[in-house]
């Protein structure tokens, strides 16, 4: 058993995301929460702590290698949660992962997996990209406007639910 895929997983289950897991082969919509909240946690709570690297691709941030562990995870995720059944994660990393569901919960009126592509895809153009400060919103918003034209409604909402960039 990897050490890795054992806090994978209980990250996974203190998300409130195992059902995801479950659904993992079946349904887009969960391997898209997987992949989101999984980059939230590493690129903007956590910073490389599990070291996944993403690209940006059709849906926001993607990592080939998180898709492998989590086809990993599935395939054994009976093992892994009756390992993870005797360890408990740090009161910090649940309060901070609790604070970020409650971020995304002031969405409004769109979806949580639009909303969670949006606000990956947002963090990774500023932080990824080597956008110039001067022209960084006039691009990110192109980008948004030529690639995911039914986000457009919200991209004002994304630099206030992500204030520290």
């Amino acid at each position: 058993m990897e050490k890795r895929l054992l806090f994978l997983y209980l990250i996974i289950a203190e998300l409130g995301l195992k059902e995801e897991l479950q659904k993992f082969y079946l349904d887009l919509s969960s391997r898209k929460k997987l992949q989101k909240y999984l980059y939230i946690f590493q690129e903007i709570l956590y910073k490389q702590s599990f070291q996944y690297s993403y690209n940006l691709y059709i849906y926001g941030p993607y990592s080939p290698s998180l898709t492998k562990d989590l086809i990993d995870l599935y395939s054994e995720k009976i093992e892994y949660e009756r390992a993870a059944s005797q360890y408990k994660l740090s009161g910090e990393i649940i309060s901070n992962i609790k604070k970020e569901i409650d971020l995304l919960a002031q969405r409004g009126e769109i979806d949580v997996v639009n909303w969670l592509e949006l606000i990956c895809t947002f963090h990774y153009l500023y932080t990824k990209t080597y956008l110039r400060d001067s022209d960084r919103e006039t691009k990110w918003k192109e980008y948004i406007s030529k690639n995911k034209p039914h986000l457009v409604p919200f991209i004002d909402r994304v630099p206030q639910a992500l204030p520290t960039l």
